[in-house]
């Protein structure tokens, strides 16, 4: 039975480094479906996604089909135009290597998933300047800002009902 599990994990191991060899991105093999890409901006299929869930979170968290709760930052304020949203990072809210998750992580996380996210990134497009962004044409995300280490606003174009439960979305 030792040699059995010995050899399974070998196997498992030198699969993954094939995998991991190939490309930035860890592909786990399926048996009977595809494969799963665990990139965030590499999802092709609901398996991926469904497995992204179980290791990524977003901002907010929907309980249900209507409802939204906090999951890493609660929602502050809402302005009266619907188009300037404040955020707070929830206290204790981590990464799995026990760093604190602060407002740059948020900001930078926005950002990257527009530069490099090839589906879903459309109510990113929203926030201001994220054309300008995205096409390499400003430095930052003018719509998001730091506020302090635990708070930032998001500034869209217009306004969306959506945007929040969108937020909720992996």
């Amino acid at each position: 039975m030792e040699k059995i599990t010995i050899s399974v994990f070998l196997i498992m191991i030198m699969c993954c480094g094939a995998l991991l060899g190939s490309s930035k991105n860890l592909t786990i093999p399926l048996f009977g479906r595809s494969s799963v890409i665990l990139n965030p901006t590499e999802y092709k299929d609901y398996y991926s996604i469904w497995v992204a869930n179980q290791i990524y979170t977003s901002l907010l968290q929907r309980t249900n089909q209507t409802q939204i709760k906090p999951a890493i930052a609660e929602l502050i304020e809402i302005d009266d135009s619907g188009k300037k949203y404040v955020f707070r990072i929830i206290k204790g809210r981590k990464f799995s290597n026990g760093k604190q998750i602060t407002s740059r992580d948020v900001r930078f996380t926005f950002e990257y998933l527009l530069k490099h996210k090839k589906n879903n990134v459309n109510i990113l497009e929203k926030i201001v300047g994220a054309y300008n962004y995205k096409k390499g044409k400003a430095k930052f995300l003018k719509g998001f800002k730091i506020l302090d280490n635990d708070s930032f606003s998001i500034t869209l174009e217009s306004a969306h009902h959506y945007f929040l439960y969108a937020l909720a979305m992996p």
